[in-house]
């Protein structure tokens, strides 16, 4: 007999997305691995920020009260 993974119940946090000519903006988002989405956002910036020379692409998580004073 296997068991199910338990998963996480699903929450609420906030980010702030940076692009490679300084942009920003802020989302919240729903998710069930934090952790995970956190990795993978901050992998993606990454990954942008190296395609141009002085790439400033970033993901970072920010609190719910720099959410609503950004947005």
């Amino acid at each position: 007999m296997s068991t199910t993974p338990k998963m996480d119940s699903p929450r609420a946090i906030w980010m702030r997305y940076t692009s490679n000519d300084g942009a920003r903006h802020v989302m919240e988002h729903i998710v069930w691995n934090k952790d995970l989405f956190i990795e993978r956002r901050t992998d993606d910036a990454r990954v942008e920020a190296r395609k141009k020379p002085g790439g400033k692409a970033s993901a970072e998580q920010i609190t719910e009260e720099q959410y609503k004073a950004e947005r």
